[in-house]
């Protein structure tokens, strides 16, 4: 059953990343009655957490309206935002207090995270991360897992402590042309030693997560099929041209061929029956040890899945 929904809000960013899978930033929205609709029947079906991403969500020109539909139909929601833009951050979370609000990093010291986000990008993240947390918002400190991060967990703690940030997740670097370019990798063998490590903190009681797709969703079950919402069944995520996608990671990207249909030709409903599918199909091509994305991290999470709790809404 879907719990969660992900929706790109706008392809807008003042940023240009790196690793950024949605990184032929244009000036693109959600249509705002569109995604209105969206919403209420989401939380007709039974939906009861929504996330906002982009781009960068902050851009979205409608972004206070779309938080008062939350508010309207009792729908958690959260933001995923490289917290650069403050005032309508601001804005947004004091008329409707998210679940969360997701701050993006790619270093732990400010050199390393400016030479992917841009000089001066570190010390904005970081101070808007403190804000948010003492005026009583969870944030969460998002990390890319690449070859290139840190595996100093007191690095991590540090960054907490400063922050106030309640979690630290990690998400899988995609490999584009981009990436390549940029020197940014991921080795398989890499990322599972990321995997491990996370594991091993977390046994520790560090507050590391490998989570996508329903950090805002109120069923605790264990995922033993898949590492993530969107692979498990709990999530589904919306581009904003309105295009229905397995991930969040993947929509909109060429090489990968996920999208599973048009709120502009289906509903909502439909969409989901055809989306289920879809998922019992990647599991046949799982069990068969078959390739079924052109994506490292997807398909190593498919041959060895972990098993993680849902996150309960507070």
């Amino acid at each position: 059953m879907i719990r969660h929904l992900g929706v790109l809000l706008t392809a807008r960013c003042n940023l240009k990343c790196a690793h950024c899978l949605q990184h032929r930033h244009f000036n693109r929205d959600i249509d705002l009655a569109l995604c209105k609709e969206l919403l209420a029947e989401a939380r007709s079906l039974g939906v009861v957490g929504v996330s906002f991403s982009g781009g960068e969500p902050t851009l979205y020109p409608h972004l206070n309206a779309i938080v008062d539909e939350c508010a309207a139909l009792s729908l958690a929601y959260s933001i995923t935002t490289n917290g650069t833009l403050l005032d309508p951050l601001l804005e947004a979370c004091s008329r409707h207090i998210p679940h969360h609000v997701t701050l993006s990093f790619d270093g732990v010291t400010a050199p390393a995270h400016d030479a992917i986000r841009g000089a001066g990008t570190f010390d904005r993240v970081m101070t808007t991360t403190r804000l948010l947390s003492g005026l009583g918002v969870d944030t969460y400190a998002q990390f890319t897992m690449t070859n290139q991060m840190s595996l100093d967990a007191e690095m991590y703690d540090a960054l907490r402590d400063r922050t106030g940030a309640e979690r630290i997740l990690f998400v899988p670097l995609i490999h584009t042309v981009d990436t390549s370019k940029a020197g940014i990798g991921m080795d398989p063998r890499r990322l599972h030693g990321i995997k491990r490590w996370i594991q091993r903190n977390r046994a520790l009681g560090r507050p590391f997560h490998i989570a996508l797709g329903d950090a805002i969703i109120g069923h605790g079950e264990q995922r033993t099929a898949a590492p993530c919402g969107y692979l498990a069944g709990h999530s589904l995520f919306v581009d904003w041209d309105g295009s229905v996608a397995l991930c969040c990671q993947t929509a909109g990207v060429a090489e990968v061929k996920n999208a599973i249909g048009s709120l502009r030709d289906d509903d909502l409903s439909r969409l989901i029956s055809r989306r289920r599918v879809w998922v019992e199909d990647l599991k046949r091509q799982r069990a068969a040890h078959s390739r079924v994305f052109e994506c490292d991290a997807c398909h190593a999470c498919l041959q060895s899945p972990s098993v993680e709790p849902a996150h309960a809404v507070q």
